[in-house]
């Protein structure tokens, strides 16, 4: 674990899976980012269009491709809107159209590939599949990873700022040096950068299978609500290397270390979880996210260690 950063585990992590399996198999990736003269999909326009191809050659992902297209949307921006991107309706003057440019863009998005990007999945794909719509095409990938959900699977946001924009997420790593945000060219770099940093953040810290992690027993459970961000259940635990405390952030769903000592890395999560979650329901609560009050082991709970 680097520095002060905590342990963090989530027991869905569905997208880091995914982007692992898609690795290991050797598809390409196109990871590919935008800019637009607003939120709404149905009537902003792309205005910048970023993509970069990787392909996976003597075992390792290499960029073999990319483009970058600025198009000139039918109307003027707002200013806010600049402000963000720093596109000027003055620079888009003499660019193509949408309709010059897409020709381009299909080429490039319509071949076998993931697509992949950061938070594509509420934004960037909505826009694509408008555009594609607009121009008389169907946009249908058979294969989509969003980095900024592997983010929320591995990274607690408190260590964040309590937010994992982009930005944040490569300080994380220690790696936005010399990265202008905001610019959809240099964030598809710093997106896959993302992704191969949270790759390696899982292979790290799960490198032994949790079936092969030691299983540690429940001294005691007792929830501390301060408001509707705040609220946890802290469990304090046995196990070979003495006693652990973690506690589990329900508005997070994961759990997350205590102290810079942590044991997360060296437990069996999913039998801990599933242990936590039989203590709640045998107290008469549906879930451990509506456990209340507190509770401690008795002899009756004194299980063997790895049963």
């Amino acid at each position: 674990m680097e520095g002060d950063k905590k342990m963090f585990w989530k027991k869905d992590i569905e997208e880091t899976l995914l982007f692992l399996a898609y690795m290991r198999a050797g598809y390409p990736f196109i990871v590919f980012d935008l800019e637009t003269s607003g939120l709404k999909v149905a009537t902003d326009r792309i205005v910048q269009f970023s993509a970069n191809k990787y392909e996976k050659i003597e075992g390792k992902y290499q960029m073999t491709d990319s483009i970058d297209l600025y198009i000139k949307p039918p109307f003027l921006m707002e200013q806010s809107v600049i402000d963000v991107h720093g596109i000027t309706n003055e620079f888009l003057e003499n660019k193509p159209s949408e309709a010059e440019a897409f020709q381009d863009i299909l080429k490039f998005m319509n071949v076998p590939a993931v697509f992949t990007g950061y938070n594509i999945k509420k934004f960037d794909m909505k826009f694509i599949a408008e555009l594609f719509k607009r121009q008389g095409y169907n946009f249908e990938p058979n294969a989509v990873v969003d980095i900024y959900t592997i983010a929320k699977e591995l990274i607690y946001p408190k260590e964040t700022e309590n937010s994992l924009k982009l930005i944040n997420v490569c300080n994380y790593f220690g790696i936005a040096d010399g990265v202008t945000f905001h610019s959809a060219a240099e964030d598809i770099l710093a997106t896959w950068n993302c992704g191969l940093a949270l790759a390696e953040k899982y292979q790290q810290e799960h490198r032994k299978k949790e079936e092969e992690k030691e299983k540690a027993i429940i001294k005691s459970m007792s929830q501390y609500k301060k408001s509707s961000s705040v609220n946890r259940i802290y469990v304090d635990i046995l196990c070979s290397t003495g006693y652990g405390k973690v506690y589990y952030d329900i508005p997070k769903k994961g759990w997350v270390d205590c102290g810079d000592n942590g044991v997360i890395p060296y437990i069996n999560m999913h039998d801990l979880n599933e242990r936590a979650e039989n203590i709640a329901k045998s107290r008469n609560f549906k879930s451990l996210e509506k456990f209340e009050g507190s509770y401690k082991a008795g002899k009756e709970d004194n299980l063997c260690m790895n049963t």
